[in-house]
């Protein structure tokens, strides 16, 4: 009897730390990770003859990264924007007043 309790408390033990391994795996490392978007590109690629490889050029990759980057405007331009904002307001508030 005393060999089944130290066994039931070990395992019980070990089933926790893996649960607790396992939650921080796939909580953290995992998270992003969209099983059925892939399960789908993959079963698309099967069709269409590509296989279970997918070739994908470091060009092509770097070209789709280089057209998501939205291109921010300079300081200049919008401090530019800022005084033309004013001057149009000061022409407004002249003309008003006359």
């Amino acid at each position: 009897m005393e060999y089944y309790l130290r066994f039931v408390i070990t395992l019980s033990i070990g089933l926790v730390g893996l649960g607790l391994v396992l939650k921080v795996l796939l909580d953290e490392l995992f998270s992003d990770w969209d099983l059925f978007g892939e399960l789908g590109d993959w079963l698309r690629g099967t069709y269409q003859g590509r296989g279970l490889a997918h070739v994908e050029r470091t060009e092509d990759v770097m070209l789709e990264i280089e057209k998501s980057k939205v291109i921010p405007l300079s300081t200049r331009m919008i401090e530019k924007r800022r005084e033309q904002l004013e001057e149009i307001a000061a022409v407004e508030r002249n003309l008003k007043v006359r």
